[in-house]
């Protein structure tokens, strides 16, 4: 079974990847439980975020900005360094321990007793048992009332925690949402799910919204309203109709948030001709009046897809963007409406351009199509091309990949490294790394130290298997850089390395040299407590501050 790694992480991004090392060296991390498949930490960034992660099944979720999004961030690669530094996981649960054991012996009543105890003590419980009511008996009312009872914002502003908080019960409450709508879809339904997307941005609105808890609430409501919206039986009158194109009109137009928009094009069977008609009508006089022009530029291009109107989107898809910016949108409408080839040989023209930080996307887009189209060297082509034009680790691996598949890598192998090598070296690094090249690896960093800034802990753990001696002058200005500043943190990740130093020294037979610095390293710190506590606590020294060699 794989489990997640930093390696997996380098592989998708190798600057989080090595921002996560980074601040695992820095000691950073905390980890506060592992077991039962599951792992969950405290890292210190800009704030304290809370990291949960189960490298079984690549699952990961942490409470930064960046995590609020979904996406991968610099500290949850600094949880798994941690985890694979301290040799820690996520363990296996036994198959059966006492509480499992105690419940599976239990009869129905004692089960209902247990059940409502937990209800009566605990108000999670009794959450969970009222959403699963109201998903297994699709009672709308019962939601309406959830809905409001959860979204309803009480306060006059939502700090970041206050916020996440908010966002994390309205996320719970979605998923009711969407299991009741896979259950029955109703007009009923349909206006519950109205009420809470006006109730999550009246909150957005008043709170900070950085970690894009609100936005993700939103995107999934809006999904939701469009399956129950298109639903058979849902909206079967013009009346109902044109109420709702008049709702998707005004929950954009109305003037009370600027952030979210719908996408008429999903709802192109619900609103049929004349609701279409009707939103396009409202959309006009928008348009007419000078209302928000980014709204309507945005109704426009949704109108346009549903259209299927190719010459209509990309004009308004690529309006007032430059270059790239402006082939990538194209592209994405293009896409949108189904014109695929329209969308790659849009692509393909957009990589004539001056490239960009959208380079490769366009890249991406090109090469799909040239695999779709059966054009195999083609695609191999594309990637060589881009990392010519753009030398990094991530598009190494593209090229690598494609060429593997295709059954060129021989062919490029070389050229591709010393290309690397010789415009990201830290790139060329992570990849030695991720493939096991330990020794290359090495070789790399001990002539360019630059290229392993982050990455000297490991390679140093992984050069002491075979040359112990080699890592211990690493060691030291590993060590000596964690110090220079202060903090729990610092002292736990110097505490850390000093272990593995003095594994190393004892390995290589060079104790004396071990012992030599760790009383220098003492003496240093004699006027910092919590660092001496540390390494009292690691098993460095004693009280009366002797090294300790075991």
């Amino acid at each position: 079974m794989h489990v997640l790694t930093i390696d997996d992480i380098a592989a998708w991004d190798a600057v989080t990847a090595s921002r996560g090392r980074a601040y695992a060296r820095s000691g950073r991390v905390t980890v506060l439980r592992s077991g039962r498949g599951r792992v969950e930490a405290d890292v210190q960034g800009s704030d304290l975020y809370r990291v949960h992660i189960r490298p079984d099944l690549q699952d990961y979720a942490c409470t930064c900005p960046v995590g609020g999004s979904g996406a991968l961030c610099k500290h949850v690669a600094a949880v798994v360094v941690v985890l694979a530094d301290d040799g820690q996981g996520a363990h296996e649960p036994a198959e059966s321990d006492e509480i499992t054991g105690w419940l599976d012996a239990l009869d129905a009543p004692a089960l209902r007793a247990l059940l409502d105890a937990a209800r009566d003590q605990l108000p999670e419980v009794a959450d969970l048992l009222s959403r699963a009511y109201v998903t297994i008996s699709a009672d709308v009312a019962r939601l309406a009332a959830e809905v409001d009872a959860v979204l309803t914002p009480r306060r006059s502003f939502y700090e970041y925690g206050a916020a996440q908080a908010y966002a994390d019960a309205a996320l719970d409450l979605v998923e009711t949402i969407e299991d009741v709508a896979e259950r029955s879809a109703t007009p009923e339904l349909l206006k519950a799910v109205e009420r809470a997307l006006t109730l999550v941005t009246r909150a957005a609105l008043r709170s900070d919204t950085s970690s894009g808890g609100h936005g993700m609430v939103v995107d999934r409501l809006l999904a939701v309203h469009a399956r129950v919206a298109n639903a058979p039986g849902v909206m079967v009158s013009a009346k109902d109709r044109k109420r709702v194109a008049t709702w998707l009109f005004r929950f954009r137009f109305d003037g009370k948030q600027d952030d979210f928009d719908p996408e008429v094009d999903r709802y192109a069977d619900a609103l049929g001709a004349d609701g279409v008609s009707e939103y396009r009508r409202l959309v006009d006089g928008a348009d007419a009046s000078g209302t928000d022009e980014f709204a309507v530029l945005h109704a426009r291009q949704r109108l346009a897809v549903l259209d299927r109107d190719v010459d209509a989107i990309v004009a308004t898809f690529g309006r007032g963007l430059p270059g790239q910016a402006a082939a990538v949108e194209v592209v994405r409408g293009l896409d949108d409406a189904g014109f695929s080839a329209e969308a790659v040989a849009h692509a393909r023209r957009g990589l004539a351009m001056p490239a960009g930080h959208l380079h490769a996307r366009l890249v991406d887009r090109a090469v799909r199509g040239a695999l779709e189209a059966g054009a195999v060297s083609e695609a191999v082509e594309m990637r060589a091309a881009h990392l010519q034009r753009q030398p990094s680790a991530t598009t190494f691996l593209a090229l690598r990949d494609q060429a593997r598949a295709a059954g060129t890598w021989a062919a490029h192998e070389s050229e591709a490294e010393e290309l690397l090598r010789g415009a990201d070296p830290a790139g060329l690094l992570s990849v030695l790394l991720r493939d096991g090249r330990d020794d290359e690896a090495w070789a790399l960093a001990t002539a360019d130290p630059h290229a392993a800034r982050h990455d000297w802990p490991q390679l140093c753990r992984l050069r002491a298997r075979t040359h112990p001696g080699e890592t211990l002058p690493h060691y030291r200005r590993i060590v000596t850089e964690v110090l220079s500043t202060t903090g729990p943190k610092s002292y736990a990740a110097a505490a850390r390395l000093l272990v593995a130093m003095r594994t190393a020294a004892q390995d290589a037979g060079l104790r004396d040299e071990f012992v030599d610095f760790m009383v220098e390293v003492v003496e240093t710190n004699r006027r910092r407590p919590t660092c001496i506590d540390r390494f009292v606590s690691a098993g460095l020294v004693t009280r009366d501050r002797t090294v300790r060699l075991s």
